[in-house]
């Protein structure tokens, strides 16, 4: 049985995080990352980019990665991709924008 005295009552502080400080503390988010959370293109080199929020989604017409139209690099997204919040989507990205203001993704460079 344990011990009464080792329960706490009050939570430290890393209990009380949200999930989007629990992903931006993430041990690869130390590699360099960029946080996208408008509507405005954004041209870089990334190999990887996680959605913090829900419904977040990559518009079709401004997201280029090597998986992008019938595969072809260079080509915009066939349709808008939805994004799952923490879960990381690999690829060759070379610009990223977003569907709307209220989603956030964070982009790691290569």
């Amino acid at each position: 049985m344990a011990n009464p005295d080792s329960y706490q009552l009050v939570k430290q502080l890393e209990e009380v995080q949200t999930s989007i400080d629990q992903l931006l503390n993430a041990p690869y988010g130390q590699q360099g990352a960029m946080v996208i959370s408008d509507q405005r293109v954004y041209n870089g080199d990334w190999y990887c980019v996680v959605a913090l929020t829900d419904n977040t989604e990559l518009d079709a017409t401004g997201t280029i990665v090597n998986w992008g139209l019938n595969g072809v690099l260079g080509m915009p997204l066939a349709n808008d991709i939805p994004l799952i919040a923490g879960v990381p989507m690999y690829g060759d990205f070379t610009r990223i924008q977003l569907v709307a203001a209220a989603c956030t993704v964070i982009a790691y460079n290569k």
